[in-house]
């Protein structure tokens, strides 16, 4: 039997206040060290995103 990790995406605004959680989906990796699947999901489910070329934003 596979171990999953089902992953919920929580979105802030600029000042860190929370917008609403995205529905979640599951990842093959079970251990929480291991993003490449998180991103790879929220890309393939909700698009690229905002921010810049690796569709992440960050407050400078």
């Amino acid at each position: 039997m596979a171990v999953t990790r089902t992953v919920l995406l929580h979105l802030l605004d600029g000042d860190g206040r929370p917008l609403g959680v995205l529905p979640g989906y599951d990842v093959p990796a079970p251990w929480w060290q291991e993003v490449a699947d998180v991103v790879a999901g929220a890309r393939a489910h909700y698009g690229p995103g905002p921010g810049g070329p690796n569709g992440l934003s960050r407050r400078r």
